[in-house]
């Protein structure tokens, strides 16, 4: 997302933003679930505007949610943890991530089968590959 020069989102680069996500998870099979940058990597002050605001963040969630479900009136409480929800991904989803698991499986970067079990399984969370992602990748950088 381009940034205006106050270091603002301009409403229609939001818009599009929240169309884009929309079309992801109603034709491609992507959950509805958003990370920042930050959040995956916990370094990386991106989206800076999203950031240093966390209610824009808030805001663009809530508008895919009513895009997405335009007659039910989505409540979120702080209470909520999405980190902790099943992943809810269509089957070539599964199918990728069960490669990308059982690959780092089989080449020893985890140890651990159960892992591959729970992908195959489809228990996996959001948090649980998150992590994954982060392990895995940093083992084969630091392997190779």
């Amino acid at each position: 997302m381009c940034i205006e020069k106050d270091g603002s989102i301009h409403e229609d680069t939001f818009n599009n933003v929240v169309d884009l996500a929309v079309y992801l998870i109603r034709e491609r099979g992507f959950p509805n679930v958003f990370f920042t940058h930050k959040e995956v990597v916990g370094w990386k002050e991106c989206p800076l505007p999203w950031i240093k605001t966390p209610g824009e963040y808030e805001r663009f969630k809530q508008a895919v949610n009513s895009k997405l479900n335009p007659l039910k009136e989505e409540v979120v409480t702080e209470d909520e943890d999405d980190m902790n929800k099943v992943l809810d991904y269509a089957q070539w989803t599964w199918n990728e991530l069960d490669k990308y698991i059982g690959d780092a499986y089989n080449d020893k970067i985890i140890d651990e089968w159960a892992w591959v079990e729970k992908v195959r399984k489809k228990k996996l969370t959001y948090g649980e590959l998150l992590m994954l992602k982060v392990l895995i990748d940093e083992r084969r950088r630091k392997k190779g």
